[in-house]
């Protein structure tokens, strides 16, 4: 969500913009869905109707499994990244993979 607020990215949505219409391949940022912490879960969406997204999401419900479901909009998110189609990652640093 940081980098997606970034001044160079501006791929977050806040949920409040009445004209923003979540979109396949969006994530959504839900905030305090499972926990009474800020943005604590996230989602795909899938697919828009009206008051109702359709996301694939990990750790439904805090429990070890995945699911393809439907929330509502107005539901405990906090907003949405949409990364633009041409947006390129340049990375000019050395990759170091974790235990190496």
């Amino acid at each position: 969500m940081d980098w997606a607020q970034l001044p160079e990215t501006r791929f977050f949505y806040d949920a409040k913009q009445e004209e923003f219409i979540p979109a396949r391949g969006d994530i959504v940022i839900f905030d305090k869905l499972l926990s009474d912490n800020s943005h604590d879960h996230i989602g795909i969406v899938l697919a828009c109707e009206d008051n109702e997204i359709l996301i694939a999401e990990g750790n439904k419900d805090n429990k070890n499994y995945s699911s393809v479901s439907f929330r509502g909009r107005d539901h405990c998110i906090l907003g949405y990244v949409r990364i633009d189609n041409g947006y390129h990652y340049h990375f000019n640093g050395e990759y170091v993979p974790f235990g190496y």
